[in-house]
């Protein structure tokens, strides 16, 4: 399991009981919103 999701699993699970309970779909996408930034964030230290 990668560090990001590693970090964001309670989130994660939140984001789905969310989704299976009301169908809403803004937790998950506010979720993995976040992962591209988190990955660039750490390529900038290679950069």
């Amino acid at each position: 399991m990668g560090e990001w999701k590693r970090e964001n699993r309670n989130e994660y699970l939140d984001a789905l009981k969310a989704y299976r309970e009301t169908e809403d779909l803004k937790p998950m996408i506010r979720l993995f919103t976040k992962e591209p930034v988190f990955y660039s964030e750490k390529c900038r230290y290679f950069m």
